[in-house]
């Protein structure tokens, strides 16, 4: 479905295709992405039985791999089986996004309805709603500023043209006059972001959420987050620090 997929498989049994292995190792991820631990996996059943894994939160029209391994007693692994499923695309849905005159700062409201989505593309689909977008950048941590400006010369366009726009990221988009754009697309039932040391630039699928609770739920999940930070054009950078006094935090809540 579109945020669900049943994995179904025949148990091997343990050595020589013969009696019970003790456990799976499941692990899933968007392909290219780091891949999780599924935390739930069912018990091995003796061989030649029909076992099945059922695994939610996926993110709708994407391609996804999926691994198994069968673990014995002696904690010896089998090879690994992998599969590559694409999920169906969701409920359609239209979302206004404000833009102002200069920069912007956004997310993806809705999961677009192709799976390769560039910076070009983001940047043809707000002029065809009457706007005025020149430049979409993101920062890649442990990277650099990627940036892709319309009719920009010399090396490097390619690039920077078919740089991927991506739901749970942030981008900074400029614009030369205010445009509401129309974004028509999935809706996000769930994301999945990978946060790495340091800073980190993302954007979330949701409609309001507090700063102390965005921290929380991410530490909740293994998280080390310490700072949040939000920035809106015409006015400055907003902080919430982990255990900061309510005085020194003057960034309580985030709008898409």
């Amino acid at each position: 479905t579109s945020d669900l997929v049943t994995l179904v498989w025949t148990a091997p049994g343990d050595n020589d295709f013969k009696g019970t292995a003790l456990a799976y190792i499941i692990k899933y991820a968007p392909t290219g992405g780091e891949l999780v631990l599924f935390s739930n996996p069912p018990l091995p059943e003796p061989v030649g039985g029909i076992q099945q894994a059922t695994i939610t939160g996926l993110l709708n029209n994407t391609a996804y791999q999926f691994c198994i391994r069968t673990q014995d007693e002696a904690m010896n692994l089998s090879g690994t089986a992998t599969l590559q499923i694409t999920t169906l695309p969701g409920a359609i849905a239209t979302q206004t996004v404000h833009l102002r005159a200069g920069w912007n700062l956004i997310s993806l409201p809705l999961k677009p309805g192709t799976i390769s989505y560039t910076a070009e593309k983001l940047v043809q689909d707000i002029n065809a709603h009457g706007g005025t977008a020149d430049v979409a950048q993101h920062w890649d941590i442990g990277s650099y500023w990627q940036s892709y400006q319309v009719g920009m010369p010399g090396p490097g366009i390619e690039f920077n043209r078919t740089m991927p726009i991506e739901v749970g990221q942030g981008y900074f988009v400029h614009c030369k006059n205010p445009s509401d754009w129309q974004m028509t697309g999935s809706k996000i039932e769930s994301q999945i972001i990978t946060l790495r040391q340091s800073w980190n630039l993302i954007g979330l699928g949701v409609a309001t959420i507090t700063a102390r609770n965005l921290l929380l739920d991410i530490n909740t999940q293994n998280g080390s987050v310490t700072v949040v930070q939000y920035w809106t054009e015409g006015s400055e950078w907003s902080g919430h620090q982990l255990d900061f006094p309510p005085f020194v935090n003057n960034f309580t809540t985030a709008n898409d």
